[in-house]
């Protein structure tokens, strides 16, 4: 019973757009987070530590942003839904957001940092790409240009982190 009713409510829009949301700021935050932290230290545990840590702020920082930009907007009349489409639509993308974290993260448990970092990235861009290619069936837009869209948003925002963690690591600063 509970089953059906949550995909129910994942297949309206307003789980989607939660999840959606949760899943795109997770991924870049976290790709953004462990790029830039392993830019400047090549341990592991500093790594899952500082990923552990922004994922799940992230997580509650997304679903209490998304709960009360919705709530606004209701109470202003500009769009029309319940609190409890509210509440449960901010906790798809908190369960959406700490669900990417642990996938993005899980290579720094099994294998060896460089590894790991590469398999990260790459876990993070296909999720990413994925994504992308979804809303593309739903927008009916190119597949592969969404993907590649929603893909490319993740590996500059990687990118980036990682180019201001060796910033920092060439002023001096590293773990």
């Amino acid at each position: 019973m509970f089953i059906n009713k949550l995909i129910k409510f994942h297949n309206s829009q307003k789980g989607i757009q939660g999840a959606v949301f949760g899943i795109v700021d997770g991924i870049i935050a976290i790709l953004g987070t462990t790029f830039a932290i392993s830019a400047l230290s090549q341990n592991p545990t500093l790594i899952l530590a500082s990923g552990l840590a922004v994922g799940i702020s992230n997580g509650i920082a997304n679903s209490a942003g998304f709960f009360l930009s919705e709530e606004v907007e209701t109470e202003h009349g500009i769009a029309n839904h319940t609190k409890r489409e509210i509440f449960q639509a901010a906790c798809f993308c908190f369960v959406a957001s700490i669900l990417v974290v642990f996938v993005s993260l899980s290579p720094y448990f099994f294998v060896g940092f460089s590894t790991a970092r590469i398999l990260s990235l790459l876990i993070g861009l296909a999720i990413l790409f994925s994504l992308g290619a979804y809303h593309a069936t739903i927008s009916r837009e190119s597949k592969i240009k969404e993907g590649l869209k929603f893909l490319l948003i993740g590996f500059i925002a990687a990118l980036l982190c990682f180019g201001l963690g060796k910033l920092i690591n060439q002023m001096g600063v590293s773990f």
